[in-house]
């Protein structure tokens, strides 16, 4: 996966967060995978090294409180 492709899945699977909200961590993730770029490191590893994007959005989501599993207890 490109950077591109790995920040549209990321955009898409935090979605329901505000525009304002999604812009910091596309812009974000683009400098991390943009510095792990710099440190030498392929576009491709630089975006595997940062995991899944399902671990990633549930990691930012539960930061906002958003459910990401409908069987999680209050």
């Amino acid at each position: 996966m490109n950077k591109g492709e790995f920040i549209e899945q990321l955009k898409q699977s935090i979605g329901i967060l505000d525009d304002q909200e999604q812009q910091y961590f596309v812009e974000e993730y683009t400098q991390h995978i943009e510095m792990k770029m710099s440190q030498g490191m392929s576009e491709e590893e630089a975006v595997k090294a940062m995991g899944s994007i399902e671990e990633l959005s549930k990691e930012i989501l539960a930061s906002y409180h958003v459910k990401t599993d409908l069987n999680e207890q209050t």
